[in-house]
């Protein structure tokens, strides 16, 4: 039985998730902390920092650790955690135990920063990389890039309140909607509003004609807390924004036909070439395939190009400036009968999302479920020249 930690418990829930096909994981309850058990794995979560895990560690040969590409970074660079770290080396060293890096956030944190960390902590022996990203600009042992699928994972377990609190969707229905179109202009629009410089999104969302169909921009982003989160703050309840409470975001956007995603940034506003070489993919698409509701992406075309390549369909053109073109050109015809032109899109991407979530799909989404396993079954032999 392969044994193996994990710090953060939606991480673990991508492996346990994509592994449960085939393992029948079954909860253990005679420990102090989780631990998941099945035929061939045992997954066990520390909800601790790394320094408390190197307190408390037993030799109990542990096989891996899987951790957060941040998490990792953030421990490497705090002067307070130094010493733990270097505990936490030895140990791993020491006991022969393997480290998974997952570089699953969608978002953006100075990557460009940490490449060359990154390739020298590939150099050590016992470390893995997979990545969403084209990371290394290589792909060769212990590592395993352009899992695109990655985001998606990372966005459902966050915004999914640990599971408990999301009901069914049925399929959605264009009859009886208030507004032909809803859009949000995301967190911190009224900052955003304040400053000299354009809101984010508001420059392109003028840009639009509507004609005379109706459009609804709620406010429910504009407070950190969403109302329903502050009569229950204090309780065990998570109370970030960030996409969590997606139910209470699916009732609200029901109101209309429609809703126009703006992704989080326009790559060609961005200069970094990281960005420009990777793009970007947060909650706000993640949301899309969660539900049929129907939707126009404003992304760049990257984000697209890889979601395709994983199977989704779009209702809208690939190109930014092309898409808000189109927006305005189906406001002059009959919303409805461009909902039933294109409703079988949206039915298929959300089934799509389904089966890379349970990873009940064909290969090409299991590559981070097989690279998991195969350093487990030590099928991926390192050598120090792979660099």
């Amino acid at each position: 039985m392969k044994k193996v930690s994990f710090f953060d418990k939606r991480l673990l829930m991508m492996f346990m998730f994509g592994l449960s096909n085939e393992q029948n994981f079954s909860l253990d309850n005679s420990t102090s902390f989780f631990k998941w058990i099945s035929k061939d794995y045992e997954l066990t979560l520390h909800d601790v920092q790394i320094d408390e895990w190197v307190r408390n560690h037993k030799r109990d040969s542990i096989d891996m650790v899987v951790i957060d590409l941040d998490l990792w970074w953030d421990c490497n660079v705090m002067e307070e955690y130094q010493s733990y770290l270097t505990q936490f080396n030895k140990i791993t060293q020491d006991e022969n135990i393997k480290i998974l890096i997952v570089d699953w956030v969608g978002e953006f944190f100075g990557l460009d920063n940490q490449i060359q960390w990154l390739t020298n902590e590939l150099k050590k022996d016992n470390r893995y990389i997979v990545s969403q990203r084209d990371l290394l600009n290589r792909t060769g042992l212990g590592v395993l890039n352009k899992q695109y699928q990655l985001p998606l994972l990372f966005y459902y377990f966050y915004m999914c309140d640990d599971l408990y609190y999301h009901p069914p969707l049925p399929n959605f229905e264009s009859k009886n909607k208030h507004f032909d179109f809803i859009s949000y202009f995301g967190l911190y629009y009224n900052h955003d509003r304040n400053n000299t410089e354009e809101s984010r999104y508001k420059a392109l969302y003028e840009r639009i004609d509507f004609f005379n169909k109706k459009v609804l921009l709620p406010n429910t982003f504009d407070d950190y807390l969403k109302p329903i989160q502050k009569t229950l703050n204090g309780s065990d309840i998570p109370n970030g924004n960030w996409g969590r409470y997606n139910w209470y975001s699916i009732l609200e956007s029901e109101q209309a036909k429609v809703k126009l995603v703006f992704e989080s940034y326009e790559p060609t506003n961005l200069t970094n070439k990281l960005f420009q070489q990777t793009g970007f993919l947060s909650e706000k698409s993640t949301k899309c395939f969660t539900h049929t509701q129907p939707y126009i992406l404003l992304s760049g075309r990257q984000i697209k190009e890889k979601l395709m390549k994983l199977g989704f369909k779009f209702a809208c053109p690939l190109d930014y400036e092309e898409s808000l073109d189109y927006v305005s050109k189906i406001s002059r015809g009959n919303i409805d009968d461009w909902v039933s032109e294109h409703k079988h899109k949206f039915i298929h991407n959300k089934k799509l999302f389904e089966s890379i979530i349970f990873n009940t799909h064909p290969h090409k989404y299991k590559n981070h479920i097989k690279f998991f396993k195969d350093i487990l079954s030590d099928k991926i032999q390192k050598t120090k020249e792979i660099i």
